[in-house]
């Protein structure tokens, strides 16, 4: 039996997803996770919420959730990746998520929001330095470099999250983040932790849990929405 895995996610997903959770979206390519995630963005901007995308898979054409958003919607604001001189290590991040400071160094931190000439739907290309960093391994057979592209590559996700839950929250702003095939660290986890008593949900999709480092702990809710479908409408015959 063949199934359209695309037209289960639109069919079934009200029915699989608990939207008061952070959900952690497992599965292999062309497993409706893009699809499920852009089902999950439309609910939180139909509610009025502020929805980031963070996307590492922008140089990837289709697959890519940030490109589909940008075919289907016009009321986007795309961040690029910055320059690596704007772009703090993980030690700087963490002296910044434990400062009282109310004018601290980070509010001038890419990225800067205008919260107030700001769109709803906000969306960061954090692809530039893990491609640059497959590229090292894959051309230049440098492991060594491609390390460090992937560690300014993981500060530039960690430095983006903390900016926009520190940015929408002392606004008072309820916002959404959805990750789509980003790479973690523990640093990541830290921040989540440290914001986990404001208004905020998070949701990522990923080919392995391996991805997702400490954070994995942070989720309430796993889905695999079609392997779930299928695996009950299997069960029903």
């Amino acid at each position: 039996m063949t199934f359209n895995k695309k037209a289960i996610v639109e069919k079934y997903f009200d029915a699989y997803w608990n939207e008061s959770t952070n959900t952690c979206i497992i599965g292999d390519r062309e497993d409706g996770k893009t699809t499920t995630l852009l089902r999950i963005m439309n609910y939180y901007l139909n509610r009025g919420w502020i929805v980031s995308i963070i996307d590492s898979a922008v140089q990837h054409g289709n697959k890519s959730l940030i490109n589909q958003i940008k075919k289907e919607r016009k009321d986007w604001l795309l961040y690029e990746s910055p320059s690596e001189l704007k772009i703090n290590n993980s030690m700087k991040i963490i002296k910044a998520l434990s400062s009282k400071n109310e004018y601290s160094e980070s509010k001038s931190w890419f990225p800067k929001i205008d919260i107030d000439k700001s769109c709803s739907l906000l969306l960061f290309d954090v692809s530039k330095y893990l491609e640059e960093g497959y590229f090292c391994t894959e051309h230049l057979k440098n492991d060594k470099l491609k390390n460090i592209k992937w560690d300014i590559y993981k500060s530039l996700v960690n430095q983006t999250i903390f900016r926009l839950l520190d940015t929408f929250s002392i606004n008072q702003n309820q916002i959404a983040l959805i990750c789509d095939e980003i790479k973690f660290n523990s640093i990541t986890f830290e921040i989540l932790k440290a914001c986990k008593n404001r208004y905020f949900s998070i949701n990522v999709a990923v080919h392995n849990k391996m991805y997702l480092n400490k954070i994995f702990n942070f989720f309430d809710y796993e889905l695999n929405l079609v392997n779930r479908v299928i695996r009950d409408l299997r069960d029903e015959k």
